[in-house]
């Protein structure tokens, strides 16, 4: 959760440059040119707290994903039958890495599209 508050704003930035993209297809004016432009616009027009928006939505993101992926994989490697960490087969591991991070995407994709959403309005 500390990385994904860290580079929010960068995130942001990015956000806005694509959803620009898309506006200037349909003749919109074109604000941002580059990352440090959008640090610019972005602060001048927002405020600091401009950089930050939708960062609730980031943290539940980062926090459902994180918990799910780590609290899920030994209960399921444990019903693959994969008791103990040292002579539980790769093929078993593999596969609850893959249905704990399947389900935390699940949940977390959801915090992905609001906070999209809410970075790209201004």
């Amino acid at each position: 959760m500390i990385s994904g508050g860290t580079v929010h704003p960068i995130d942001t930035i990015k956000i806005r440059l694509q959803k620009e993209g898309e506006l200037c297809v349909q003749g919109g004016e074109k604000k941002y040119f580059n990352m440090i432009n959008g640090f610019k616009v972005i602060i001048s027009r927002e405020g600091l707290r401009g950089l930050y928006k939708g960062l609730s939505m980031s943290l539940g993101r980062e926090g459902t994903y994180s918990a799910l992926n780590l609290g899920l994989y030994e209960p399921i490697r444990e019903k693959l039958g994969g008791h103990d960490a040292k002579t539980t087969p790769i093929w078993k591991k593999f596969l609850a890495g893959f249905l704990s991070g399947t389900i935390g995407a699940i949940f977390a994709t959801p915090f992905d599209l609001l906070k999209v959403r809410l970075q790209s309005c201004e």
